[in-house]
């Protein structure tokens, strides 16, 4: 440790200093492995300063499961409120590395960089050569390496291009943090962040604070040539990853829940259309424990929607089975409607050959009506071109005809009482045909009947008529 201060102190000394290198191969120094050691900068390369934090150190092992650390920064408030204290922070002001878009026929002159001009397209190219752009086109393509040399160029129009690299390469970050993980490394974490809270504290608290501000006068709208992300985050490689994120938590039963939400978006305007987009090739947009854990469950609802707007579920697409299954056993019902609606509880205005079809095996009643009521079915309002009701030897016709096969059985029907017909004119009668076959009816205006004949109206004779399917005839 001593030879890592000396550098230091070589390092402050100097008016300008480029370049430190610090002393490798020093010993572990295990003098800040126990308590908290106060105000402390240490550099060591080589992992060579051990640390016991709060959150990730076992006190029982023979080394105290300390980690080693290169470089090691402590500290404690110092100020009361009104004053923000950092441990690290980074400033960076970034003006450089912006490419536009190719343009055709523009003039272009060398040290000039562009992005390749389709969307899809992740490349940057610099002028070699200056000169204008071809009058039509994409603009230079192509993974042409390019070299010192200015060799695996790219002619473009008048202009020279080479492949300067892929976009993300001109980015300017802040901090960059990278790891990689080689044959024999057990557990990685590239990052980890742990905020212990002792109690007492009234101050609210976060583990990590993203913010973005967007004040370059332009909206990044989904699917552009440019976006910008709060978080953005990419899986990847030769094997399937578990998951992009994972939330959860080390309470047990005892000690109670973790946080009130998994994940909230909240806020008037903080999203402008949609607060969760799904737009990915899996099997299951939105699962609710799809690979079974134990001890987990709903005790309300798996989607509760308590807010206002113009629908709960909107669907537009076609569906190649059902717009919804429930594929459930043993849930006592499969569809709920209870509150106050102010028009109908389900409502069918699709063009479709079935409103609703019952298959299956249905113990009981197809249709069943419990409660109360005014009307149990109501039909008067619809349009029908050939039944209001077909069933088992039983129909009521588009004009309210009922059809019925005892009627038309051998041993005759019988009624309790009289059979009384309401009568019409022969103008109101309906077409007779397929719908109205075999049909009886009373007309209050047939002008001299005759058996078993058509009927004409206009006249004063009251009697029964009969469909032949062609005709409506004298009975």
């Amino acid at each position: 440790m001593r030879r890592t201060m000396d550098a230091l102190d070589r390092m402050l000394a100097e008016p300008r200093p480029r370049k430190v290198v610090m002393p490798n191969g020093v010993s572990i120094d295990t003098s800040m492995s126990g308590a908290w050691p106060g105000n402390v900068v240490a550099f060591a390369p080589g992992n060579a300063i051990q640390v016991c934090p709060t959150l990730a150190c076992d006190k029982t092992a023979p080394v105290m499961g300390g980690h080693l650390n290169s470089a090691y920064f402590s500290s404690r408030s110092e100020k009361g409120a009104g004053v923000q204290e950092n441990t690290v922070m980074v400033n960076t002001l970034a003006d450089k590395g912006y490419t536009s878009l190719w343009q055709p026929s523009t003039q272009y002159r060398e040290g000039d960089a562009v992005r390749y001009a389709l969307r899809q397209g992740n490349a940057v190219y610099e002028v070699v050569k200056s000169g204008t752009s071809a009058a039509s086109g994409d603009g230079p393509r192509g993974a042409a390496p390019g070299r010192p040399d200015k060799s695996g160029t790219i002619r473009d129009g008048s202009v020279v291009w080479r492949y300067a690299g892929p976009g993300a390469l001109s980015a300017k970050t802040g901090i960059y943090n990278e790891m990689r993980g080689e044959t024999g490394a057990g557990q990685i974490w590239a990052q980890a962040n742990n905020l212990n809270v002792k109690s007492g504290n009234p101050a609210w608290f976060v583990t990590y604070e993203g913010d973005l501000s967007n004040n370059t006068g332009r909206d990044y709208v989904p699917n552009g040539p440019f976006s910008s992300h709060n978080i953005y985050l990419v899986t990847g490689g030769t094997g399937t990853n578990t998951s992009a994120i994972t939330l959860g938590t080390h309470n047990t039963q005892a000690q109670g829940y973790g946080s009130y939400w998994g994940m909230r978006i909240a806020g008037a305007y903080t999203v402008k259309e949609t607060a969760i987009e799904l737009a990915t090739q899996s099997k299951v947009g939105l699962g609710f424990n799809t690979f079974p854990l134990p001890d987990v469950g709903y005790s309300e609802a798996s989607i509760k929607d308590n807010a206002d707007g113009a629908r709960s579920l909107f669907v537009t697409r076609p569906k190649t089975v059902a717009t919804i299954v429930d594929a459930s056993q043993g849930t006592p019902v499969s569809l709920l409607i209870a509150g106050t609606k102010t028009q109908q509880g389900i409502k069918i205005e699709a063009e479709t050959p079935i409103g609703v079809d019952v298959g299956g095996t249905v113990a009981g009643a197809a249709y069943k009506v419990s409660g109360s009521a005014g009307t149990g079915v109501d039909l008067s309002t619809g349009n029908f071109s050939e039944w209001q009701i077909l069933g088992r030897g039983f129909s009521v016709g588009p004009a309210g005809g009922v059809g019925s096969a005892a009627f038309a059985t051998t041993a005759g029907a019988k009624l309790a009482d009289a059979l009384t017909l309401p009568a019409s004119t022969v103008r109101q009668l309906p077409r007779c045909g397929r719908a109205t076959l075999d049909q009886l009816r009373v007309v209050s205006d047939a002008v001299r009947p005759s058996y078993n004949e058509p009927i004409r109206g206009g006249g004063k004779n009251r009697i029964p008529v009969y469909c032949d399917g062609r005709n409506w005839t004298a009975h």
